[in-house]
């Protein structure tokens, strides 16, 4: 017989989690609002995640386990989470997050007014984890710092606080509570962005539909050198990512429809925001980076994304007849625009 569908799937998505897993999934268990079922999502682990996932299983009826054939990758499987969620209400806690226990309870009530619903977290960083990184983690705003004091925050405020900052003031998705008619509306995680995927759907999600906001601490983001934002965060990938993730990121929203209303709102407001002009220019700095600075890694990830993304195709098509210009100006065109001497009598 089926299971009756529960308030809330929590959504593990793990991966070689075994060091921090058990504290997750105890602090899961221990809500307060106990409708939920909680899905470990395991993305082929090598380690004892499987194990302890299953250990969990075998103790309570609302945890269900499955694991995925192949390694999809951190938004792949994010991605695979909802494709597997049985409820109304999608809940993510990373393997080595925390919940407090009246978590799921405080944001489903605010989640009476809005289809998103975001709490206050807070950071815990293990001793080896470098201080410019802690600093920077502590000092990235949240909403109450962008959006004041407002707990029912209305689309077009959002679409304000975007407009004035970048980061991610938003917070993580495990400090976040979203119902599936969002992915119903706007899509799911883009996989093509390795580190700001969160940031992405939030602009892409709550610049429509607003948001509710719980000023108080009910997640805890865990930071460790063995995590995939520690990994982001190497000085080996971390501008290749970023700079290519926040490319996706102004594309989108100098193109997509679902950023229209993000749009509409800044040209509204002055100075006027040239979101296609700003997209060209970076694009186009990106592209000769890419394939005339002879940076192999760069010139991959741009030609991956190419198809993907109409205006990489364009930046790449008027970048290569400026270069043929400039070819032609330089060794051939002055040739023939230069004037012939006169010839004497």
């Amino acid at each position: 017989m089926d299971r009756p569908t529960p308030t809330v799937s929590v959504c593990v998505p793990t991966y070689n989690g075994e060091r921090y897993l058990r504290p997750c999934l105890e602090s899961i268990l221990a809500q307060s609002h106990a409708d939920f079922e909680l899905l470990l999502v395991d993305d082929a682990s090598s380690d004892r995640t499987p194990a302890l996932a299953t250990e969990y299983a075998a103790r309570d009826a609302r945890v269900r386990v499955t694991r995925n054939p192949h390694n999809l990758g951190l938004v792949g499987n994010w991605n695979r989470c909802l494709e597997l969620a049985r409820a109304p209400w999608i809940k993510f806690a990373f393997q080595d997050d925390l919940l407090a226990p009246d978590c799921l309870a405080r944001m489903l009530a605010a989640g009476a007014t809005r289809p998103i619903v975001f709490a206050r977290r807070e950071f815990l960083f293990e001793d080896a984890t470098p201080e410019e990184v802690s600093s920077t983690y502590r000092a990235l705003p949240c909403i109450h710092d962008v959006l004041g004091h407002a707990t029912d925050v209305t689309a077009d405020a959002v679409c304000e606080g975007v407009l004035r900052e970048q980061r991610n003031f938003f917070g993580e998705p495990t400090a976040a509570l979203l119902h599936r008619s969002l992915f119903e509306r706007f899509g799911i995680f883009n996989s093509d962005l390795a580190h700001l995927c969160d940031l992405e759907f939030w602009m892409r999600a709550a610049t429509n539909t607003g948001l509710a906001w719980i000023d108080t601490p009910l997640a805890t983001f865990r930071y460790h050198c063995s995590s995939t934002s520690a990994g982001n965060l190497d000085p080996s990938r971390e501008e290749l990512i970023f700079v290519f993730d926040r490319l996706i990121i102004q594309h989108e929203v100098a193109y997509s429809d679902a950023f229209a209303n993000l749009r509409r709102a800044a040209s509204q407001r002055g100075p006027r925001r040239d979101f296609e002009g700003e997209f060209t220019a970076k694009a186009t700095w990106v592209w000769r980076r890419a394939v005339t600075g002879g940076d192999a890694r760069w010139r991959q990830r741009w030609e991956a994304l190419a198809p993907c993304y109409a205006g990489f195709a364009a930046t790449a098509r008027r970048a290569d007849r400026l270069s043929l210009r400039k070819w032609w100006a330089r060794h051939v065109g002055w040739r023939l625009d230069r004037p012939r001497r006169k010839t004497a009598k």
